[in-house]
């Protein structure tokens, strides 16, 4: 975590039965991992979500800044939780959890890209949809994300 932020937002973005997950190779080897972005100091936590998923997932989610709507009719966007997390040095921070739910053709159109992430960074990004059921044996994530990612499922 970054002294010099002001927390950080991680994205489930999904359409209910599938989940788009993202992996930096060059940083992170093999892992997969759910999008996420440190937020900038001042920076609204939506103006994060709203960044963090157009860099590493080049998904465009509407923002009016000056009402505070963020999403449409196609793309639903919801706070799930927000935790406070202490990082090595001692510094508290909030990560803010966030739902988005979009068209199952939606999906698929992100999935399965390989790019240079929209930053100064340029890290090389990978998309990949998962099953939501699957979540439940990967190893990348804490038990309490994998809790939020099942309350999200579409019903049988």
């Amino acid at each position: 975590m970054d002294p010099n932020s002001d927390g950080s937002v991680i994205l489930a973005i999904t359409d209910l039965r599938d989940l788009l997950l993202i992996r930096q190779p060059e940083r992170r080897g093999p892992r997969w991992k759910m999008p996420g972005e440190t937020i900038e100091i001042g920076e609204p936590v939506l103006s994060a979500v709203v960044r963090g998923a157009l860099e590493e997932t080049q998904l465009m989610i509407p923002f009016d800044r000056a009402t505070g709507i963020v999403g449409d009719e196609h793309i639903k966007v919801t706070k799930l939780t927000e935790r406070p997390r202490t990082n090595k040095d001692g510094l508290t921070h909030f990560q803010y959890f966030y739902g988005i739910v979009i068209s199952t053709e939606a999906l698929k159109s992100l999935g399965g890209k390989c790019w240079r992430e929209m930053d100064e960074e340029a890290e090389l990004i990978e998309t990949k949809i998962f099953p939501l059921s699957a979540i439940d044996n990967m190893t990348d994530f804490l038990d309490s994300q994998k809790n939020l990612i099942r309350s999200m499922r579409q019903p049988a």
